[in-house]
């Protein structure tokens, strides 16, 4: 996929999505193996294998499970599945690495490693009529639908004005709610706003203890936004608090 990209300067993300389209819609198959591609060989007759698993048993698992899997490895480089090696072994495959590495030190075996990117198959010869033209109509529905969830995932969050839980069960077309009383939304309309005075004066005391930023006051006095940089100013018009290097806040 990766190479597939470089080669014809597709973003990645984009590219990826498209062929996981199409692999929904059968006209490919896209295998998501993204491991190490492993070959390897062995060198020496069998026998110095034997004697290399009566000397270090804690390999025997592994070894086992590549000698069965792969019966033509003395003969000819193969293609050994990593992942099904570890799993029949019960070892990490970090174990096999190790042990692949073992192997060719002691002259007993070669191998080589590759990322293994994801595989395209086409399930059909492309014939546009009969491929593109028929899928077209889905990939626009869905495009359509996407935008649908991304403009209700904005309107979610920028709406101030209701329940965010009554938001959410109208999306979904639950119409006979009530107030959640624990959102955003609720516990704002249910506290009662405190004085310019009062605010000054508890952000007074907290920066008596400790430098703080904005977003640390606001939490700590359960404050608004608005209200904290209202008062921030608020503050430093009077030069009664300033900014140190770190943008933090600190009595004048």
């Amino acid at each position: 996929l990766n190479e597939f990209c470089r080669a014809y300067k597709f973003p990645t993300v984009k590219t990826y999505n498209a062929l996981q389209f199409l692999d929904r819609q059968g006209v490919l198959t896209l295998s998501k193996e993204f491991t190490e591609a492993v070959r390897m060989q062995f060198v020496v007759p069998s026998k110095e294998v034997v004697r290399y698993i009566s000397l270090n048993p804690d390999d025997e698992g592994m070894l086992l499970a590549i000698l069965r899997n792969y019966p033509g490895i003395f003969d000819m480089e193969l293609a050994i599945d990593a992942g099904y090696v570890v799993k029949k072994s019960g070892r990490p495959e970090k174990d096999l690495y190790r042990l692949l590495q073992k192997l060719e030190q002691a002259g007993l075996a070669n191998y080589h490693t590759k990322g293994n990117d994801s595989t395209i198959t086409f399930n059909e010869v492309r014939e546009d009529n009969l491929t593109i033209n028929r899928v077209a109509k889905f990939l626009e529905r869905q495009n359509e639908n996407k935008k649908v969830q991304f403009d209700a995932v904005v309107a979610y969050a920028e709406n101030a004005s209701r329940c965010k839980s009554r938001l959410i069960l109208d999306y979904f077309g639950e119409k006979d709610t009530q107030d959640c009383g624990i959102c955003s939304y609720c516990t704002a309309k249910s506290r009662k706003p405190k004085s310019a005075a009062s605010l000054a004066a508890e952000v007074l005391s907290l920066l008596g203890h400790a430098a703080l930023n904005s977003r640390e006051i606001e939490q700590r006095l359960g404050t608004t936004p608005a209200e904290t940089v209202d008062t921030l100013n608020l503050l430093l018009e009077n030069e009664q608090i300033k900014l140190n290097s770190n943008n933090q806040y600190i009595l004048q």
